[in-house]
């Protein structure tokens, strides 16, 4: 069985600076030549992650 990752992206087409928003997106690897990503919505960084 292959190894599975699955990483959190914000704005992975860097489009926050123009938009003052970036999407919020899951990025899952299939195998290595297949990446599938489900997007979550669109965020405001600064206003509603926080990190602890």
């Amino acid at each position: 069985m292959a190894k599975q990752e699955v990483a959190v992206i914000y704005d992975r087409k860097k489009v926050a600076a123009k938009r003052g928003k970036g999407k919020v997106e899951v990025r899952v690897y299939i195998s290595r030549t297949e990446r599938k990503y489900i997007s979550l919505g669109d965020n405001n960084y600064h206003k509603n992650f926080r990190i602890h």
